[in-house]
């Protein structure tokens, strides 16, 4: 491989924390597949995701996410849990965020009609959803559910929906004590149309107290449940079992 893949297998194996050495491979510097020799501390866990996102590098593609924020207030705790979110996979993932506040999607019942002056943006949302390789959708909790923001999303996904055998992960926040009924109704929503929602998810509760005035998380317990969300999608679509089901 050249220069530059042998930096993302580097870049890769730091962002994992994995340490290792560059060396040749069987099929010496010319061969498709770069190579690393591993040093411990390393576990069964770190080498299979090395080895699944290498498996991406060595093919020339990196897997893709689309992230999306369930909130259009701007300055909105959503977008600041997702910072942390982002900063776990933006390395080892080509990842596109969708803020709700940046898109514009009609109502339901409006599809086809003649709107002047009213974009629609469900469509571009659709091929970049099929396209992607995993979901990360973040809610805020409102009423004791998801953001109608977000259903909009959802709703604007077309029937039969493109989240149909798309892996999600999935986390809400709140001002409240928790995001519980929103993470579950979101799950129970992505469940009946197909979507394949991970395990793994957080609510978290108290969001306006976790976060200082420049956007940075206070909570350690926060943020690693955050973190662990994220990295559990990546591990998923990057791992040597993406397409088992057994565990969701």
């Amino acid at each position: 491989p050249g220069e530059r893949d042998r930096s993302v297998v580097e870049e890769s194996a730091t962002f994992i924390g994995v340490p290792f050495t560059r060396v040749t491979g069987a099929g010496g510097m010319n061969s498709r597949r770069p190579c690393c020799k591993l040093h411990p501390p390393f576990n069964t866990q770190s080498c299979q995701r090395l080895r699944g996102v290498l498996d991406w590098f060595g093919g020339g593609v990196m897997p893709k996410i689309v992230v999306i924020s369930g909130s259009r207030r701007p300055g909105n705790n959503t977008d600041k849990a997702l910072r942390i979110a982002l900063d776990e996979i933006g390395a080892a993932a080509e990842v596109e965020v969708v803020r709700a506040g940046e898109w514009r999607f009609l109502l339901p019942g409006d599809e086809g009609a003649a709107l002047p002056g009213v974009a629609d943006d469900g469509e571009r949302l659709r091929e970049k959803v099929l396209g992607a390789d995993g979901l990360l959708i973040a809610t805020p909790e409102y009423h004791g559910s998801i953001s109608s923001t977000l259903k909009l999303i959802i709703d604007n996904l077309g029937f039969p929906s493109t989240l149909e055998g798309k892996d999600i992960a999935i986390f809400g926040v709140a001002m409240g004590p928790g995001a519980d009924n929103a993470v579950g109704h979101l799950r129970h929503i992505l469940t009946h149309i197909g979507g394949r929602v991970l395990p793994t998810e957080t609510s978290v509760g108290s969001v306006h107290k976790v976060f200082d005035e420049s956007g940075a998380c206070t909570d350690e317990d926060v943020e690693a449940a955050i973190r662990a969300v994220a990295r559990a999608l990546l591990d998923h679509i990057t791992g040597p079992d993406s397409d088992d089901l057994s565990g969701l």
